[in-house]
């Protein structure tokens, strides 16, 4: 976890991976068990669960984005079991960056689609 916080980046996106590693992140899953909303399924594909690991890495439209930024979904590295650490091994790599921008433009894009309801 070290690293992230020696990474040049935007301050919300240093906090956005430390609490997303730590925290059960607000995802339609946990809002669902909390009785927060009436579905676990994802809002942007249908998928039964939203869970973190489907919102960054599995939704259809968080793999297009990855794809367009030049990701390998097949790789090892984006295929780690579990999300996070495939956050902190990818955060802690070398094209970094882009992967950071991916994760924030991954979690901003779904909360617009759910919270301001713009499918």
């Amino acid at each position: 976890m070290n690293c992230i916080w020696k990474l040049k980046v935007l301050e919300k996106s240093q906090h956005f991976i430390c609490f997303a590693t730590i925290i059960p992140s607000p995802t339609n899953a946990r809002r669902h068990y909390c009785s927060m909303t009436t579905s676990s399924s994802c809002t942007c594909c249908s998928s039964p669960m939203e869970d973190l690991s489907h919102c960054l890495r599995e939704c259809l439209y968080s793999k297009e984005l990855w794809l367009r930024l030049g990701m390998s979904l097949h790789s090892t590295s984006f295929l780690q079991t579990n999300v996070k650490v495939w956050i902190h091994d990818m955060a802690c790599s070398v094209a970094y960056n882009i992967f950071i921008a991916g994760l924030w433009q991954s979690w901003c894009w779904r909360n617009n689609m759910i919270f301001e309801d713009q499918h």
